[in-house]
C-alpha cells in the first residue's frame, strides 16, 4: 500500500506512529556509523535467570514453543 496520499491520521493508524522522511546520509555523514562500536563479551551480558518471573516465563516458553522458535528467541535475546 502506498502511503503517499494517506492523511496523518491514516499513517498513524497504519504504522502506529507518524513516519518521517529521513536522509541517512545526513544522519551518518557518509560513514557506516556515528560512533565506533566496541565489542561486548557475551559473558558481560548476564541472563536474569535468578529472577523468579524470568525463570517461570522461560519454563513456560520451553513448554509451549517449538524447539526452533525457543532457540531463536534465546539467540535474539543475546
Amino acid at each position: 500500500m502506498s502511503t503517499e496520499k494517506l492523511s496523518r491520521d491514516d499513517l498513524i493508524a497504519l504504522h502506529g506512529f507518524t513516519p518521517l522522511p529521513v536522509d541517512q546520509d545526513t544522519i551518518f555523514q557518509g560513514k557506516p556509523f556515528l560512533h565506533q562500536p566496541t565489542p561486548v563479551p557475551l559473558s558481560d551480558i548476564p541472563f536474569p535467570s535468578s529472577d523468579t518471573l524470568v525463570a517461570k516465563v522461560q519454563e513456560y516458553a520451553k513448554e509451549k514453543l517449538p524447539v526452533q522458535t525457543y532457540n531463536h528467541s534465546m539467540r535474539a535475546f543475546y
